[in-house]
């Protein structure tokens, strides 16, 4: 909410609001600092607590192309530990509670039937084994396709592994732990034609996050026109060839891909859609 009213609104003392309410946004700072560093007794003083929870407020602000240096008379980060800030998505995707997604993962693991377990073994085997698979899940509403993501999601999670969990609408990710617009996480053009790629500049931060991802979902792919699967091939195709020449030639540049949904929701494009599917498959 802070970062929203900086960024979308006019704050006349951007400083006064940072003193009202800083301490209530750090409440789960030094929970967080205890988990990172694997120092349960770890204290934080006020100074050093307010520096973090600056940062935690910077990442929110680049995440959206923004910076506290943007706002006039908020206070500044520490240069020492603004080093830690690093690239803020890499470390969002590293910083889940491992026993919890480990929990998680094995409570619903032993909830799995035959055909989602064949799902889950010959996707974490393309993982494991880096053969760069893509997978399409086909289930209408109801069937277990959210279950098996989120089971395959927690034990990603749980080793320390990236998944990037998209969807081709907005409801549909709030089923996906993390989850995030295809268009929204992969800066995906609007208007689209077979030419476009995605905004992914070379060097960036969301760059630097895909070349570490190891598993990419896409649910409700067949309600997204097959332009926007084009965009992406190509642009991870580019990405991943900088250090990897032969992922040129690689659906997705070698990334596992899982794509999941249902014909029977789509209009008119399911039809390029599908001949996408086959072509690229």
């Amino acid at each position: 909410m802070f970062v929203t009213f900086l960024i979308n609104c006019f704050v006349a003392n951007p400083k006064g609001l940072w003193e009202h309410s800083w301490k209530s946004m750090s409440e789960d700072i030094l929970h967080k600092r205890q988990r990172i560093l694997g120092h349960a007794n770890l204290e934080l003083d006020d100074k050093t607590l307010e520096q973090y929870t600056l940062i935690e407020v910077e990442k929110l602000m680049r995440m959206q192309d923004h910076s506290l240096n943007d706002i006039k008379d908020m206070p500044k980060i520490n240069h020492v530990l603004l080093k830690e800030l690093g690239n803020s998505l890499w470390n969002q995707e590293m910083n889940y509670d491992l026993p919890e997604e480990t929990l998680r993962h094995d409570k619903q693991y032993n909830l799995l039937n035959a055909e989602q377990l064949a799902i889950y073994g010959s996707v974490l085997d393309s993982v494991d084994k880096k053969e760069g698979k893509l997978f399409f899940v086909y289930g209408a509403g109801g069937t277990g396709k959210s279950f098996l993501y989120q089971t395959i999601i927690s034990r990603l999670r749980s080793r320390k592994q990236i998944v990037l969990p998209v969807a081709s609408s907005g409801i549909a990710t709030l089923l996906l732990p993390n989850g995030r617009a295809a268009h929204s996480r992969f800066n995906i053009p609007l208007k689209l034609d077979e030419d476009k790629l995605c905004n992914i500049k070379p060097g960036t931060m969301l760059a630097e996050l895909i070349e570490e991802t190891d598993l990419i979902i896409w649910d409700e792919a067949p309600m997204t026109h097959k332009h926007a699967f084009e965009a992406l091939d190509k642009s991870l195709k580019d990405i991943m060839s900088m250090k990897n020449p032969p992922a040129k030639n690689q659906p997705f540049g070698g990334k596992t891909v899982m794509l999941g949904g249902d014909f029977r929701q789509t209009l008119p494009d399911e039809k390029e859609f599908s001949e996408w599917l086959l072509k690229v498959g």
